[in-house]
């Protein structure tokens, strides 16, 4: 199964596909599975005669032309792995002080994938400008089944949830997340906190599950909000909300009791906002299909086809961004909406069951002016609720 690939690019008038990072240019050169490095290493490349023989150790089929006057080449190979399957890709390059952090994405095999039997070596190569000096590398693993990003070699999986109850409560004014194995603890918690919870209305089995009281707090108000999903990682549960557009009646932030796996030790919360929320436009696409996470500037948006209109855009209050997905990769995927971490924005796409499309299609996508990036991501799918 494809995957969707993580990807940030400089947009420029000519559509070259070039990413950028916070304040340097590099895009991908080349990219493969069959190298003979057999560790994870990363090269520093500066003259032509180094680059064709770390061409040779990457068995490259590809011959790319790179300027040494102006760039560097890193060579990234992440080791031998014990089966086919495995790609890697640059996410994102940001500089600080002349020191480059490259983020780059491991996708691993998904849990049903049919893999070749055989030891494969994945790398991936870029050129960025030859005034960086030094370099740092984070690899991250995404799995192509449902896994999404989540720091470096950490993958959130989907598990069993049910949700049991929710409500208003102005207490949460930060987002909170409890969990709870006992029903004489929750109870206990209840009277202690000053929670406005009707225990009548709960029925719960605590001897199957464990019971979770979760709220984004301040950031549902104005919303009408639902649990996605709830995701697990190495004891750790993470519940997925959406937003929507729809305005509460109810005061207080929103909150709800979703009952998750009793192996869970700790639990956070993340929200995102529905494509009713954050989409200006959608329709057939008019940048390369390459193109992903771009953020248009002024001059840009106004050049956009006379088709083209960005509703509800803000420009004293929001950034506007560019995501093309291109069906040969991309094939029925769905536009869900977009979650924030720091000043970053993730834009969440799911494989609803459905005839693939047959043209790309570009989305303009309306972010606070604090973000500065969009990256891409699969939405986890969906375990049966218990």
């Amino acid at each position: 199964m494809n995957t969707l690939r993580v990807a940030i690019g400089l947009i420029m008038m000519t559509l070259a596909a070039v990413s950028f990072g916070q304040n340097v240019a590099y895009r991908t050169i080349a990219s493969g599975t069959n190298a003979t490095e057999k560790q994870q290493r990363m090269f520093h490349i500066t003259d032509q005669s180094a680059f064709e023989n770390y061409l040779a150790i990457a068995q490259s089929t590809s011959r790319p032309k790179v300027d040494f006057y102006k760039d560097r080449v890193v060579a990234i190979f992440l080791g031998t792995r014990s089966t086919g399957g495995y790609s890697a890709s640059v996410r994102s390059v940001s500089v600080v002080a002349n020191v480059a952090t490259i983020e780059v994405v491991e996708a691993t095999p998904g849990r049903d994938e049919i893999t070749t039997q055989a030891l494969t070596s994945p790398w991936v190569m870029i050129a960025i400008d030859r005034s960086v000096l030094d370099f740092k590398l984070n690899i991250t693993k995404v799995q192509k089944d449902g896994g999404i990003l989540v720091g470096p070699y950490s993958v959130w999986y989907p598990g069993q949830w049910s949700p049991c109850c929710n409500g208003y409560y102005n207490g949460f004014y930060n987002p909170f997340g409890q969990v709870f194995y006992t029903q004489n603890t929750f109870n206990y918690w209840v009277q202690q906190s000053g929670f406005n919870f009707n225990s009548a209305g709960l029925s719960f089995n605590f001897q199957t599950s464990a019971l979770a009281i979760v709220s984004i707090g301040r950031f549902s108000q104005g919303y009408t909000c639902a649990v996605e999903n709830v995701v697990y990682n190495q004891g750790a549960a993470k519940v997925l909300i959406r937003r929507t557009t729809s305005v509460q009646q109810q005061s207080g932030a929103s909150w709800f009791g979703v009952g998750i796996d009793r192996s869970a030790r700790s639990i956070a919360t993340e929200y995102f906002d529905d494509s009713s929320v954050v989409l200006g436009y959608q329709g057939d696409a008019f940048m390369r299909s390459s193109s992903a996470g771009v953020m248009l500037s002024a001059q840009q948006i106004r050049s956009l086809p006379s088709s083209v209109t960005v509703k509800g855009y803000s420009p004293t209050k929001e950034n506007v961004f560019a995501v093309t997905v291109a069906p040969q990769n991309r094939k029925a995927y769905k536009f869900e909406g977009l979650a924030y971490r720091g000043n970053q924005a993730v834009a969440l796409f799911s494989r609803p069951a459905s005839t693939p499309d047959t043209k790309a299609q570009t989305y303009l996508i309306r972010v606070p002016r604090a973000v500065t990036s969009v990256s891409i991501e699969d939405m986890p799918a969906k375990k049966a609720s218990r």
